[in-house]
């Protein structure tokens, strides 16, 4: 690992401990759509948040190939993503402020819903159908 993979591991380690111990102030949930990312709904408080939540469960119930992708702020410049895929699997990233960006979030977990999409089998948007 280079001096700057440990450097960005590092600083994406202590985001995520920064982000993990705030309240939540809302967040949107997209569907990933093979990289189309459409917008599901938006929230700002507990309710709206268990109404994603039950979305993202519902999703795994029924069993249809879906990457669903939400991003929760717990503060300004500060909270994460989440990608859940239908099999239940998860990844995160999280970002604060200027320690980890959520620029630098944003392109992480856009590499890795991609990665996630072609892993079950979704063609690349430039591949004809």
């Amino acid at each position: 690992m280079s001096a700057a993979q440990v450097s960005r591991f590092i600083r994406h380690l202590l985001a995520k401990a920064l982000v993990y111990t705030k309240p939540e102030w809302g967040g949107i949930l997209h569907d990933y759509d093979n990289g189309r990312w459409n917008l599901i709904m938006k929230w700002e408080d507990d309710e709206g948040a268990e109404e994603a939540l039950d979305l993202i469960d519902n999703m795994v119930d029924v069993g249809r190939d879906r990457i669903l992708i939400a991003c929760i702020k717990v503060g300004n410049g500060r909270g994460f993503f989440y990608i859940v895929n239908s099999e239940g699997r998860f990844w995160s990233r999280a970002f604060w402020d200027n320690l980890y960006t959520a620029s630098e979030a944003f392109k992480d977990i856009s590499v890795t819903a991609r990665n996630v999409a072609d892993s079950m089998g979704f063609r690349k948007p430039e591949e004809p159908e």
